[in-house]
């Protein structure tokens, strides 16, 4: 969810990058609530608590269904001895869960941990997210893990408001390879 209601009002988080803002409920329903905050807000998007909605600073004039916009993210893949690494770069689009799965399923089959490196992503779907998500599953039942290095202020509001996912969380990919290192 990119907006979130309940009786004292509404928080809204940006799709765009993570900024929230709250706003009174004014007594309203909750549609009508999430309408209310993100018009009296200066934000725009949907009325509807499933967004999209974008903060002032990052309105974006809408993208035509029509144009075909290629995918702006790269996907690669560097094996450690006890972890692979996945940098993701770029804008992560709804087009890279192909790659993005494949390379998570590939390296869960090779290594114990999987680090996720989103230092150098831009903007990141939420479907992309729900791959992650898959791929933390899949690897607990298989005591595995996967980490995430580098994530965003957007993607950390959107896995714990969303898709109330925890992952284990650092800033740096060395951070997380010193964590995933075996016990000496």
């Amino acid at each position: 969810m990119t907006a979130v209601s309940d009786a004292s009002g509404v928080e809204l988080i940006c799709d765009g990058c993570g900024e929230v803002a709250s706003a009174g409920a004014y007594g309203l329903h909750d549609t009508e609530s999430v309408h209310a905050a993100v018009t009296g807000s200066g934000w725009t998007g949907s009325s509807f608590a499933r967004g999209p909605h974008r903060c002032p600073s990052c309105v974006a004039p809408p993208r035509s269904l029509a144009v075909d916009i290629p995918d702006l993210s790269e996907i690669a893949v560097e094996m450690f001895p006890a972890a692979a690494v996945i940098r993701v770069t770029g804008d992560v689009s709804i087009d890279a869960i192909g790659p993005l799965r494949q390379a998570l399923d590939e390296s869960l089959a090779t290594r114990p941990s999987v680090i996720v490196d989103l230092s150098g992503a831009g903007t990141v779907d939420p479907p992309v997210l729900s791959t992650l998500v898959r791929a933390r599953n899949l690897a607990r039942r298989h005591r595995s893990e996967v980490l995430l290095a580098g994530p965003s202020r957007f993607v950390r509001m959107t896995m714990r408001t969303r898709l109330r996912a925890t992952f284990r969380t650092f800033t740096t990919v060395d951070q997380a390879l010193i964590a995933t290192a075996p016990a000496r």
